[in-house]
């Protein structure tokens, strides 16, 4: 992958509302407001974007550690920025939109794009005649929208962040019929293959900053003002992963398997029901569990009012009919390659999902072929989207969040799967499982 920078024009946007605010500020001679600063190029500022944070260099409001040896650094698919169609806006200390800005940004980490370093050059008055000796502000980070129709989306100066969060922003994952379902990628594919487009996980990001006047006026295009706060992108997808690790034996590189041609082994994975249309921005009060607003681990999903909930047939059910709600799970290369034991991983990346009241949950359906056994054809076994205790399901049907690993290892195949799972929540005091963080 090139190295890609992206550098943005700035557009006249309508500055009524920079002048009022800039009028709200100082009236008189004796007051403690600071003089303007009286320079045309700017505040000069640096920070960083990260798809993953082992730990914000600001301890205060530092995200989950993850746990050595559990690491799931995410593939470069999973962490890629679209840079060209990144959205920064930047809003003020009441939390009200000052404008769109145009920074130049560049990928800091250039193999799995963890890390993206942002350069800008802020010109609007809040920040050149600041109304205090020190300034409070937001940078909210959108991207990788325009592929999914987004709708709902369009921002003018002035709005606060629950109104922008009240536009409940959609966008469409369509169910491609007896293929695998969308998977994101980068690259085109390869000479022989079926041409694709690039598909980038949705994602977004804020971040509350505060700095003093005397920072803004030191800051230089050599040096600029450089914050120590990432902006932490939070993937608008949940994703499920499915393991075949029947008949393993040991763990991690100790593994062992024998081949498929001498074991039961998954054939195919199905999601049964799923919705269609996703929260490109979660719920404001999602977002928002701390005493100031910033990219958060959500605790319950977002689901659209224009979602279609796409119900499968009952889990108990003779096999047969609501074929739209069928979601084909791919074998996925990159997670399986970055497992330490080998074993194939297949997934699919959804949106949120909470159980729909009267409905029928969702669940999985996995297929396992046993060459031992080629008189009694593939065999289907359902899996609940519930907790497993001991191999088996316990608890009742789970939501699915976004940024939220699923992985069930299917240990050991007979009347019923075995199955152990691991769920991550991405919550500070239980990062203890493998993630995308």
């Amino acid at each position: 992958m090139k190295n890609i920078i992206g550098c943005f024009r700035r557009f006249a946007l309508p500055v009524a509302v920079l002048a009022l605010t800039v009028l709200q500020g100082c009236i008189s001679d004796d007051s403690s407001c600071p003089p303007p600063l009286d320079r045309e190029e700017g505040v000069n500022m640096r920070f960083d974007i990260v798809t993953r944070n082992i730990r914000s260099r600001s301890e205060a409001r530092a995200r989950g550690l993850v746990v050595p040896g559990n690491t799931q650094v995410g593939t470069p698919a999973e962490n890629y920025l679209d840079i060209p169609g990144l959205t920064f806006l930047l809003f003020d200390a009441d939390r009200q939109l000052i404008n769109y800005f145009y920074p130049s940004v560049t990928p800091g980490d250039k193999d799995g794009y963890t890390r993206y370093e942002v350069n800008a050059v802020i010109t609007d008055p809040y920040f050149t005649e600041p109304a205090a000796q020190q300034l409070t502000f937001y940078v909210m980070v959108l991207a990788n929208y325009s592929g999914h129709s987004p709708q709902g989306i369009g921002f003018s100066p002035g709005q606060t962040f629950e109104e922008i969060f009240d536009m409940k922003v959609t966008g469409t994952f369509a169910a491609p019929k007896g293929s695998p379902w969308w998977y994101p990628h980068i690259e085109e594919a390869g000479a022989g293959v079926s041409p694709r487009a690039p598909q980038f996980i949705p994602m977004s990001g804020l971040q509350r900053f505060t700095v003093t006047v005397a920072e803004l006026a030191a800051s230089t295009a050599d040096q600029p003002l450089r914050f120590e706060d990432d902006i932490n992108m939070l993937r608008t997808l949940a994703k499920i992963e499915v393991i075949d690790r029947i008949n393993a034996v040991g763990e991690g590189a100790a593994t062992r398997q024998p081949d498929k041609t001498e074991r039961a082994y998954i054939d195919k994975v199905e999601l049964m029901g799923h919705y269609d249309r996703v929260a490109l921005l979660p719920s404001l009060p999602q977002w928002s569990q701390s005493v100031y607003p910033e990219t958060q681990y959500v605790l319950n999903p977002s689901i659209p009012t224009s979602a279609l909930y796409i119900e499968p047939y009952a889990i108990d059910s003779p096999q047969g009919g609501h074929e739209d709600a069928v979601i084909c799970f791919g074998e996925d290369e990159a997670a399986t390659k970055a497992r330490e034991d080998g074993c194939t991983v297949y997934s699919a990346y959804v949106p949120e999902y909470a159980v729909p009241q009267g409905h029928v949950p969702a669940w999985l359906q996995v297929t396992v072929n046993d060459p031992q056994n080629a008189g009694a054809g593939d065999m289907l076994y359902p899996m609940r989207l519930t907790g497993y205790t001991d191999g088996l399901p316990a608890g009742e049907e789970i939501p699915l969040l976004r940024n939220n690993i699923y992985r069930y290892e299917v240990r050991s195949v007979s009347s019923e799967l075995s199955v152990e799972w691991t769920v991550c929540p991405m919550d500070e005091a239980n990062i203890n499982i493998p993630d995308f963080n």
